[in-house]
């Protein structure tokens, strides 16, 4: 129980990290938010894989501005992942920028994977708005 480890250890990132990615499987969007920034704020300069369910909840939570930050930093240390470039492609076109949304799909080295909404929902468990958005990003670019 991440409650009782925290409990006991409190403000520990990594129970926040688990504890947050757990709240985010439930769709408890700002219980998750507020683990994330607990976290982050502990190691603000050490950028995480987890950065990237961070940006995707700051998504779903329409802080959409903040979610394109996170990202482009996931992307400057994560530059060849492709779920990442996928992520900012998705956000930046649903945010209006599509010069960037294109040039980081170009990057995605698998995009069919992530065209297909049942991987995105089921398998890398995307929360329903960065879902939306990339359907919608398909729509434009297929």
């Amino acid at each position: 129980d991440f409650g009782a480890g925290l409990e006991q250890r409190p403000g520990e990132p990594l129970l926040l990290i688990n504890r947050a990615l757990a709240y985010e499987g439930l769709e408890r969007w700002d219980a998750a938010l507020n683990d994330f920034q607990k976290a982050i704020e502990k190691k603000s300069s050490d950028i995480e894989p987890y950065w990237l369910n961070y940006g995707l909840v700051l998504h779903e939570k329409g802080l959409t501005t903040e979610a394109i930050g996170i990202l482009r930093r996931v992307a400057g240390k994560y530059s060849e992942v492709g779920e990442v470039r996928a992520a900012l492609a998705a956000i930046c076109y649903d945010k209006g920028f599509l010069s960037e949304a294109e040039s980081n799909w170009a990057r995605v080295d698998r995009p069919k994977l992530f065209t297909n909404s049942k991987y995105l929902e089921t398998e890398r468990r995307w929360p329903p708005k960065a879902v939306k958005a990339m359907k919608k990003f398909q729509n434009l670019t297929s």
